[in-house]
């Protein structure tokens, strides 16, 4: 899956300008790049 960008719904106080905010929106990336769909293969794909 590529991943070709995110965005930022919801930002009341700024949160997403913080460290925490930082290491979460990592997290969130690094999981959808290491999901694989079907089993075995090399990448995801949602089929239409």
């Amino acid at each position: 899956m590529k991943l070709n960008g995110t965005f930022t719904l919801i930002d009341r106080g700024r949160i997403a300008e913080g460290s925490e905010w930082a290491e979460s929106h990592g997290a969130i990336v690094r999981a959808i790049l290491a999901m694989s769909w079907k089993p075995e293969s090399a990448g995801f794909r949602i089929p239409r």
